[in-house]
């Protein structure tokens, strides 16, 4: 099976599990895709959002 290339610059993706979900990543457009390897779909970063934990907020409030 071939890799699959990222639209716009042709660089190989790499591909991202994360549970049972499949994301591609390309490094150098810094663009994330998902869906069927056919029928790829830009999404937003898909870990743009992930929480600090909450021991780590408090201990970074604490010392400033």
């Amino acid at each position: 099976m071939a890799r699959k290339k990222c639209k716009t610059c042709l660089t190989c993706f790499n591909l991202v599990w994360v549970e049972s979900k499949r994301y591609y990543h390309c490094w150098l457009c810094d663009t994330w895709y998902e869906g069927r390897d056919d029928d790829l779909k830009l999404i937003e970063n898909p870990f743009a959002n992930i929480n600090v934990p909450i021991e780590l907020k408090e201990q970074d409030e604490t010392q400033t």
